[in-house]
């Protein structure tokens, strides 16, 4: 079974690779941890979103370097809100600054 843990703070929107072994519900890594974060599936992954640019402030949320996409450092998941919106039948995600 693979582990119900986040993969780790700075990559809070996948989950954990690895497998149970010895903990029901966690790999050897995070069963060792003080406090271990679950992972979330409903969580939204601001690199999915279509916009790349906070509407409101103009700040700039991710880039992309060499073919992948990055936070920018100014930014921490915390500060952000994703969610799913329809138009004509077709569902697209959007990413806001709390701040703004």
């Amino acid at each position: 079974m693979q582990c119900a843990s986040i993969r780790s703070i700075k990559d809070p929107y996948h989950q954990c690779p690895g497998m149970c072994k010895g903990h029901p519900t966690l790999c050897p890594r995070h069963s060792r941890a003080k406090k271990a974060r679950l992972f979330d599936s409903n969580i939204l992954d601001p690199l999915v979103s279509i916009n790349d640019t906070d509407p409101v402030t103009l700040d700039k949320i991710w880039f992309e370097e060499n073919g992948k996409k990055q936070l920018c450092r100014t930014m921490k998941p915390g500060q952000l809100f994703s969610y799913k919106t329809i138009v004509n039948g077709k569902e697209y995600q959007r990413t806001l600054l709390l701040t703004s």
